[in-house]
C-alpha cells in the first residue's frame, strides 16, 4: 500500500500541487500494488469525493464511520472483488499504518498490516520510546529495543516493536504475534578504534 504521484502537465481537475516528491506536480493516487514484483493491482484517486467513495462501498463507512478519507480510501482498495476472498497482507510505509485502520482492515477487509508507525497512531505505550535530546543520554539509548504482543482473545493481534538508532524507530504488525531477541556482537574500526558491540 503506497501514494504515486503521476507527474502530469496538463489541466485535470484532479492535478495537484506537490512540493514533497521528485515527480511534482500531477495527479495522486492511494494504491495496492503486488509485494514481489510491484505491480499495481489497483488505485483510488486521491481527490475523489466522499461521495463517489461511499457510492462504490457503503460498508467501510458504515461500519467504521471515524476512519480518516485516507484510510476509508485505502479501506475500499483493500475490499475491491480483485483482492477480496482471502487473507493478505499490506506492507506500509509511514502515512497507512494506524490501530484504528489496522484493525477495521482486519475486521472488513482480511488484511493484516505491517509497517513503520508516526506518533499519536494508536502505538502501545508500554513499547513507546520518546526523541531524547540530552546527546549523552541519546548515546546510552542507542541500540535499546522494546517490545509488546498484544492479543484482544479474538482474531485481532498486535505486535509493536521500537529501537531506538539516531532516533526511536516505531514499527507494527498484525501479521506477527511475537519475536525472537538475538543479541549479536560484531566487530566495527571507527576513527582508528576498533572493538565489537
Amino acid at each position: 500500500l503506497d501514494e504515486i504521484d503521476i507527474g502530469t502537465q496538463t489541466s485535470f481537475r484532479g492535478k495537484e500541487t506537490i512540493k514533497f516528491k521528485v515527480e511534482g506536480d500531477g495527479i495522486m493516487v492511494d494504491a495496492l500494488c503486488d509485494s514481489t514484483t510491484g505491480a499495481l493491482i489497483t488505485f483510488r484517486f486521491r481527490k475523489d469525493p466522499e461521495t463517489r467513495m461511499r457510492r462504490d462501498d457503503g460498508v467501510v463507512h458504515e461500519s467504521a464511520p471515524e476512519l480518516s478519507p485516507l484510510h476509508e480510501r485505502c479501506l475500499i482498495l483493500m475490499r475491491r472483488p480483485c483482492v477480496r476472498g482471502k487473507w493478505r497482507t499490506a506492507w506500509m510505509d509511514n502515512l497507512f499504518p494506524s490501530l484504528r485502520f489496522s484493525f477495521y482492515a482486519s475486521k472488513l477487509a482480511m488484511f493484516h498490516t505491517v509497517g513503520i508507525v508516526r506518533a499519536q497512531r494508536g502505538f502501545p505505550l508500554c513499547a513507546w520510546q520518546p526523541v531524547i535530546k540530552n546527546k549523552t543520554a541519546e548515546a546510552a539509548a542507542k541500540g535499546t529495543v522494546k517490545k509488546a504482543s498484544l492479543l484482544n482473545g479474538g482474531t485481532f493481534g498486535l505486535f509493536a516493536i521500537s529501537v531506538y538508532d539516531n532516533k526511536p524507530v516505531h514499527m507494527f504488525s498484525t501479521r506477527h504475534t511475537d519475536s525472537v531477541m538475538i543479541t549479536r556482537t560484531r566487530r566495527w574500526f571507527e576513527a582508528g578504534v576498533r572493538g565489537t558491540r
